[in-house]
């Protein structure tokens, strides 16, 4: 008789609701997203995008387990209740290109392969948790992403008939961004003079190219264009025209990704064809004479002051292996067979050299108060960059 009534409670615990999952279990709070408003629009970011929502600690399960059987006569214990909790770390949240649910009640996983699927990260003394979307890199970088995500929190759930309990689906749109990123210029730039325009921003952006574009009056036209890196760094080495310009960097991507970034301005004044620089012509040689022997430099200035010939000198390279532990150093010659001298002394050359080792070349440097300083990178093999930093100053003169 005393085992029947037990397994009566037992039974009408189960009926009640006792046993079972935490959607089954009154008292337990819902899971409610945070943050984002619906339809809200996210910049895209390497970093990843958090969405945010409610995890508290729930009940998983709750079982019923037998007293002890007692002697005729005694009283009947009540039985013994065992809950099992869940906590953040059973929480997660589903990412998807599409609207659509799967059998188990979450978003089916679209568009972002196993990075759909996220774990919690519970937010300290607060009972809300976050999960992160790592936007595909490849074959766009992720500043270019653009499009709609639905996400989903979910818990698990042992009792429950999918294994898991739902939240409401949610969505966001994702645009394209590339925050702080700007053009930087020399401080004087004069037309008809190869001049060195900087870009830069917070955003990698390896896989897409970078354009550098110059305001028309009616069109953005293209002027030069380098492959992005993962570093978010570009220079364009650009000849303009004297007055007022408008450029901007435009990343494009495919298929058609683009992101159009701030135009700058910047005036662009005119330049006198030979007009005298103040440098003095002859013979320059690197300016620590102990080093001219192992570490020579040597160039001419001709034409009045206005142009820099025959630069030759070594440079150290690197050539970067299949690991860090595999790059080479090595020393490379580069020479640059001449380049003009702007009125305020900027010196300014970029080309491709043609032969068995074909190398891009670039040298920025400067003239004043009788030393040149400069810098001269070149990159060649595909793996291998050299660089050096130099100054230099007039020969002597012989008597």
């Amino acid at each position: 008789m005393k085992l029947t009534l037990v397994l009566l409670i037992a039974a009408l615990l189960v009926f009640l609701g006792f046993v079972g999952s935490a959607y089954a279990l009154p008292g337990d709070p819902a899971i409610s997203p945070l943050g984002y408003a619906e339809g809200a629009s996210v910049p895209a970011s390497e970093e990843g995008i958090k969405v945010s929502y409610s995890c508290s600690t729930y009940r998983i399960s709750e079982e019923v387990e037998e007293g002890e059987e007692v002697e005729e006569g005694e009283e009947e214990p009540p039985p013994v209740i065992i809950t099992s909790f869940g906590s953040a770390e059973n929480y997660g949240v589903i990412f998807s290109t599409a609207n659509a649910l799967g059998k188990e009640g979450r978003l089916v996983t679209a568009g972002f392969g196993e990075a759909g699927t996220a774990e919690a990260e519970a937010i300290k003394g607060t009972p809300n948790c976050t999960s992160e979307l790592e936007l595909p890199s490849a074959p766009n970088p992720a500043a270019l992403y653009q499009g709609k995500v639905y996400w989903q929190a979910f818990r698990e759930c042992e009792g429950c008939k999918t294994g898991y309990e739902t939240g409401p689906v949610r969505s966001f749109v994702v645009v394209p961004t590339d925050e702080e990123a700007e053009l930087t210029y020399e401080h004087q730039v004069y037309g008809g003079y190869l001049t060195k325009i900087g870009f830069a921003g917070d955003a990698g952006l390896k896989g897409a190219q970078v354009a550098l574009q110059r305001w028309t009056g009616s069109a953005w036209e293209t002027i030069a264009a380098e492959p992005g890196n993962a570093f978010g760094e570009n220079t364009f080495y650009v000849k303009l025209g004297a007055g007022h310009k408008l450029l901007r960097p435009l990343v494009l991507g495919t298929p058609g990704a683009e992101l159009g970034l701030e135009a700058k301005a910047k005036t662009v004044r005119k330049a006198k064809s030979g007009f005298p620089t103040g440098v003095q012509t002859g013979e320059w040689l690197n300016a620590a004479k102990e080093e001219r022997k192992e570490f020579p430099v040597r160039f001419h200035v001709t034409a009045n002051g206005t142009m820099l010939r025959g630069l030759k000198l070594p440079a150290e390279a690197i050539c970067k292996g299949p690991v860090a532990a595999l790059n080479q150093t090595i020393e490379a010659q580069v020479s640059v067979k001449e380049a003009r001298i702007a009125p305020n002394g900027t010196v300014v050359a970029h080309f491709i050299t043609t032969g068995a080792t074909p190398a891009v070349v670039s040298l920025n440097g400067s003239f004043f108060d009788g030393r040149f300083s400069g810098l001269i990178t070149s990159s060649f093999l595909g793996n291998c960059l050299g660089f050096r930093e130099f100054e230099a100053v007039a020969a002597p003169k012989q008597t």
